[in-house]
């Protein structure tokens, strides 16, 4: 008997806080069913459409001409010693720096700016370019 006397109490006491903040318990009850049937309505609407049929990819095989090579240590070695000017892009109007691919440049130790040049066909080997040094120590 206690056990229910305390249940309702409880439940008493949660409905008067719920009277007190009653926008709060709208949105408590409302805002859960409006987002399911908001996920529902999407679902509804791009079940039967074009894009999400399921379609069977065949499976791809690689040969030895789609193996990655590793660089080696000349490779790393010749873009350190290459030479790098200044180039003026007709196109674009920007600087790039030759010997060196913007958007695949697969040495770290060798970082140009060539957002610092001035002008068209100047060094930058020396000026705008950084040669990071890995040391290995015997250990």
């Amino acid at each position: 008997m206690a056990f229910f006397r305390s249940l309702r109490a409880l439940l008493l006491r949660n409905l008067i806080y719920r009277k007190r903040r009653w926008v709060a318990s709208i949105f408590e009850f409302i805002l859960p069913i409006a987002a399911v049937a908001i996920l529902v309505g999407i679902k509804v609407s791009v079940e039967n459409s074009q894009g999400f049929t399921p379609t069977t990819i065949p499976p791809t095989y690689l040969d030895d001409s789609d193996v990655l090579i590793p660089f080696s240590f000349q490779d790393y070695v010749t873009a350190l010693q290459a030479k790098r000017i200044c180039r003026l892009d007709p196109y674009g109007g920007y600087f790039s720096i030759t010997g060196m691919n913007r958007y695949d440049w697969p040495v770290p130790f060798v970082k140009c700016d060539s957002r610092r040049c001035k002008e068209d066909g100047e060094d930058a080997s020396q000026k705008y370019c950084e040669y990071n040094i890995f040391g290995v120590a015997p250990g």
